[in-house]
């Protein structure tokens, strides 16, 4: 999703409508996490995330069963392995985890995130009301740094992963959002 939101700012040429599910405009989310407790509560998984050495460790520990449990029950079993089979290659864990690295403050997570994003294309936010990793203030904030036209769509019993969790209700947004 992050990557979706930098891709719109950097790139609004070709941007014709963004789509994005979960995580909120970055300012939204650093803004929450800095206001809401509930919302550093969430997020202290970046944490473990950016500690070079540790989260590899700690993930990859017992048979990646903390990497495992990080789907929860939402994303099938297949799936799950074969993301888990990919990210036991040699580098990859290190290299997902290198994403968070990059772009985030070791010291304070969210703020090193760019909230000068700038997105003119119709934008619709899909959340998940259930969602463990990000809550409800990132998610309502986002229409406050939206420059476009800008829907958030709550996805009453969802949790994070949306695609596996509601594939027909995410679908449905995707074309709504190509057609117009």
């Amino acid at each position: 999703a992050m990557v979706a939101w930098f891709f719109a700012d950097q790139h609004p040429e070709m941007t014709k409508s963004l789509t994005v599910l979960s995580v909120g405009h970055p300012a939204a989310l650093a803004e929450a996490t800095d206001q809401d407790e509930d919302q550093k509560e969430r997020s202290r998984y970046v944490g473990l995330f950016l500690l070079e050495g540790k989260a590899e460790h700690v993930l990859s520990e017992d048979d990646f069963r903390r990497l495992r449990r990080m789907f929860g029950e939402a994303v099938p079993r297949g799936a799950v392995e074969h993301f888990v089979r990919s990210l036991t290659r040699p580098g990859r864990l290190t290299a997902g985890l290198n994403y968070y690295r990059a772009n985030l403050s070791r010291d304070n997570w969210w703020a090193g995130l760019r909230r000068d994003v700038k997105v003119n294309a119709p934008t619709t936010l899909l959340w998940g009301d259930q969602d463990p990793a990000l809550g409800r203030l990132q998610a309502e904030k986002t229409g406050e740094y939206m420059t476009g036209d800008y829907r958030l769509e709550v996805l009453e019993g969802a949790g994070h992963w949306l695609q596996f969790e509601r594939p027909d209700e995410v679908g449905l947004s995707l074309r709504k959002a190509i057609s117009k």
